[in-house]
């Protein structure tokens, strides 16, 4: 932030307009849609092997709800990838890619 702010005032002390855009990711991992993943990876020439791997770690992504003594039935996760994952920043930065490069 020490850095943007005087960038943004030697931009602006030299009679010029600095335009920032801030584009807020702090939930988007959470919402990636696994179809949409699988679509970028596709169209990006992404090795078969690869695809099939991911394909089979996020379709067996299941979950319940406990809360007190009533237990969900079991679903399925179609969205979002693994926080803990050492590929989940990779394939959000693919996911993300096209919109960050429209804007």
């Amino acid at each position: 932030m020490f850095t943007l702010h005087g960038i943004v005032n030697n931009i602006n002390s030299n009679d010029s307009t600095a335009v920032i855009c801030a584009l807020d990711v702090s939930e988007a991992f959470d919402k990636m849609n696994h179809a949409a993943l699988y679509i970028k990876l596709m169209s990006g020439n992404v090795p078969k092997c690869f695809l099939d791997v991911v394909i089979n770690w996020y379709s067996k992504c299941f979950a319940f709800v406990h809360w007190g003594n009533f237990v969900s039935r079991c679903f399925q996760i179609l969205s979002g990838v693994r926080q803990d994952g050492v590929p989940s920043p990779s394939l959000f930065a693919i996911f993300i890619d096209s919109i960050i490069n429209k804007l």
